[in-house]
Protein backbone atom coordinates (compact mmCIF):
# COMPACT_ATOMS: atom_id res chain seq x y z
CA UNK A 1 0.00 0.00 0.00
CA UNK A 2 0.92 3.43 -0.62
CA UNK A 3 1.72 5.42 1.67
CA UNK A 4 0.84 8.96 2.28
CA UNK A 5 4.69 10.67 1.57
CA UNK A 6 4.79 8.50 -1.69
CA UNK A 7 1.18 9.49 -2.75
CA UNK A 8 2.51 13.36 -2.20
CA UNK A 9 5.82 12.33 -4.85
CA UNK A 10 3.86 10.85 -6.95
CA UNK A 11 1.15 13.68 -7.63
CA UNK A 12 3.89 16.08 -8.39
CA UNK A 13 5.80 13.30 -10.95
CA UNK A 14 2.33 13.50 -12.63
CA UNK A 15 2.06 17.36 -12.81
CA UNK A 16 5.77 16.73 -14.00
CA UNK A 17 4.46 14.74 -16.60
CA UNK A 18 1.69 16.94 -17.90
CA UNK A 19 4.18 19.86 -17.92
CA UNK A 20 5.98 17.31 -20.56
CA UNK A 21 2.66 16.66 -22.51
CA UNK A 22 2.80 20.28 -23.33
CA UNK A 23 5.92 19.70 -25.64
CA UNK A 24 4.73 16.23 -27.04
CA UNK A 25 3.67 17.04 -30.53
CA UNK A 26 0.56 14.89 -30.67
CA UNK A 27 -2.27 17.22 -28.69
CA UNK A 28 -3.94 18.34 -31.14
CA UNK A 29 -4.34 16.39 -35.33
CA UNK A 30 -5.95 19.31 -37.84
CA UNK A 31 -6.99 17.74 -40.81
CA UNK A 32 -7.49 20.64 -43.87
CA UNK A 33 -8.15 20.33 -47.29
CA UNK A 34 -5.52 21.84 -49.58
CA UNK A 35 -6.53 22.72 -53.30
CA UNK A 36 -3.48 21.06 -55.36
CA UNK A 37 -2.54 20.59 -58.99
CA UNK A 38 -4.46 16.96 -58.89
CA UNK A 39 -7.58 18.69 -56.53
CA UNK A 40 -8.50 18.77 -52.85
CA UNK A 41 -5.89 16.31 -50.78
CA UNK A 42 -5.63 16.65 -46.66
CA UNK A 43 -3.25 17.92 -44.85
CA UNK A 44 -2.64 16.83 -41.59
CA UNK A 45 -1.56 19.10 -39.06
CA UNK A 46 0.02 18.49 -35.74
CA UNK A 47 -0.26 20.97 -32.76
CA UNK A 48 0.98 20.25 -29.92
CA UNK A 49 -0.10 22.13 -26.18
CA UNK A 50 2.60 24.58 -26.08
CA UNK A 51 1.27 25.96 -29.73
CA UNK A 52 -1.51 27.24 -27.94
CA UNK A 53 0.06 28.78 -25.03
CA UNK A 54 2.48 30.56 -28.24
CA UNK A 55 0.54 30.88 -30.85
CA UNK A 56 0.89 28.90 -34.39
CA UNK A 57 0.76 29.86 -37.67
CA UNK A 58 0.28 27.70 -40.83
CA UNK A 59 -0.78 27.49 -44.69
CA UNK A 60 -4.75 26.62 -45.09
CA UNK A 61 -5.10 28.05 -48.62
CA UNK A 62 -2.96 29.63 -51.09
CA UNK A 63 -5.31 32.37 -51.91
CA UNK A 64 -6.36 33.20 -48.44
CA UNK A 65 -2.57 33.62 -46.87
CA UNK A 66 -2.02 31.91 -43.46
CA UNK A 67 -4.14 30.62 -40.61
CA UNK A 68 -3.46 31.57 -37.17
CA UNK A 69 -4.45 29.56 -33.99
CA UNK A 70 -5.00 32.51 -31.58
CA UNK A 71 -3.12 31.81 -28.46
CA UNK A 72 -6.14 30.27 -26.03
CA UNK A 73 -5.92 31.61 -23.03
CA UNK A 74 -7.47 29.09 -20.76
CA UNK A 75 -4.65 26.44 -22.14
CA UNK A 76 -2.49 29.39 -20.53
CA UNK A 77 -3.93 28.88 -17.42
CA UNK A 78 -3.84 25.04 -17.40
CA UNK A 79 0.16 25.36 -17.97
CA UNK A 80 0.03 27.75 -15.42
CA UNK A 81 -1.93 25.58 -12.95
CA UNK A 82 0.40 22.55 -13.73
CA UNK A 83 3.32 24.37 -12.49
CA UNK A 84 1.75 25.48 -9.51
CA UNK A 85 0.83 22.02 -8.84
CA UNK A 86 4.55 21.16 -9.15
CA UNK A 87 5.81 23.38 -7.14
CA UNK A 88 3.47 24.33 -3.72
CA UNK A 89 3.88 22.23 -1.10
CA UNK A 90 0.40 19.57 -0.73
CA UNK A 91 -1.69 21.77 0.77
CA UNK A 92 -5.34 19.98 1.72
CA UNK A 93 -7.32 19.35 -1.65
CA UNK A 94 -4.79 22.27 -3.80
CA UNK A 95 -3.73 19.24 -6.08
CA UNK A 96 -7.51 18.18 -6.34
CA UNK A 97 -8.69 21.90 -7.11
CA UNK A 98 -6.33 22.33 -9.06
CA UNK A 99 -6.61 19.29 -11.10
CA UNK A 100 -10.23 19.69 -10.95
CA UNK A 101 -10.12 22.69 -12.70
CA UNK A 102 -7.80 22.04 -15.43
CA UNK A 103 -10.30 18.96 -15.91
CA UNK A 104 -13.18 21.64 -17.31
CA UNK A 105 -10.91 23.88 -18.70
CA UNK A 106 -9.66 21.18 -20.73
CA UNK A 107 -13.10 20.39 -22.13
CA UNK A 108 -13.88 23.94 -22.87
CA UNK A 109 -10.67 24.37 -24.73
CA UNK A 110 -11.77 21.50 -26.98
CA UNK A 111 -15.14 22.77 -27.24
CA UNK A 112 -13.75 26.30 -28.11
CA UNK A 113 -10.75 25.17 -30.69
CA UNK A 114 -13.39 23.00 -32.38
CA UNK A 115 -15.95 25.77 -32.71
CA UNK A 116 -12.96 27.98 -33.91
CA UNK A 117 -11.87 25.37 -36.75
CA UNK A 118 -15.09 24.30 -37.99
CA UNK A 119 -16.65 27.65 -38.39
CA UNK A 120 -13.43 29.06 -39.62
CA UNK A 121 -12.93 26.11 -42.54
CA UNK A 122 -16.63 26.51 -42.89
CA UNK A 123 -17.08 22.89 -42.28
CA UNK A 124 -14.38 21.54 -44.18
CA UNK A 125 -11.36 20.91 -41.53
CA UNK A 126 -11.37 18.21 -39.04
CA UNK A 127 -9.98 17.84 -35.53
CA UNK A 128 -8.75 14.92 -33.85
CA UNK A 129 -7.64 14.73 -30.15
CA UNK A 130 -5.03 12.77 -29.58
CA UNK A 131 -2.44 11.18 -27.10
CA UNK A 132 -1.24 14.18 -25.45
CA UNK A 133 -4.44 15.91 -25.02
CA UNK A 134 -6.43 12.65 -23.55
CA UNK A 135 -3.08 11.77 -21.58
CA UNK A 136 -3.36 15.45 -20.02
CA UNK A 137 -7.29 14.67 -18.93
CA UNK A 138 -6.52 11.31 -17.62
CA UNK A 139 -3.44 12.59 -15.47
CA UNK A 140 -5.58 15.16 -14.01
CA UNK A 141 -8.40 13.10 -13.21
CA UNK A 142 -5.52 10.59 -11.73
CA UNK A 143 -4.28 13.33 -9.32
CA UNK A 144 -7.69 13.97 -8.18
CA UNK A 145 -8.64 10.35 -7.27
CA UNK A 146 -4.47 9.91 -5.70
CA UNK A 147 -5.87 12.95 -3.61
CA UNK A 148 -8.57 11.72 -2.49
CA UNK A 149 -6.81 8.80 -1.48
CA UNK A 150 -4.51 10.78 0.60
CA UNK A 151 -7.17 12.17 2.26
CA UNK A 152 -9.59 8.89 3.35
CA UNK A 153 -5.38 7.36 4.82
CA UNK A 154 -5.29 10.70 6.76
CA UNK A 155 -8.28 10.01 8.21
CA UNK A 156 -8.06 6.36 9.09
CA UNK A 157 -5.01 7.78 11.07
CA UNK A 158 -6.48 10.38 13.23
CA UNK A 159 -9.03 7.65 13.90
CA UNK A 160 -6.51 5.13 15.07
CA UNK A 161 -4.58 8.12 17.21
CA UNK A 162 -7.73 9.07 18.58
CA UNK A 163 -8.38 5.68 19.90
CA UNK A 164 -4.82 5.01 21.28
CA UNK A 165 -5.16 7.90 23.51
Amino acid sequence: MFTINNLKTFKRLIFAIIFLSFFLPAYVSITVPVLGIAGYRDEIINVSAIQFIIGLKFKYEPEEGEYRVIIEPLTIIIFIFTIVGFFLPNVKNLHSILAGISLVLLLFVKAIFDNRILTGSYGLAGVRYKFGYWSMFLLFGLIIFLDRITAKQKEEIKENNIVKD
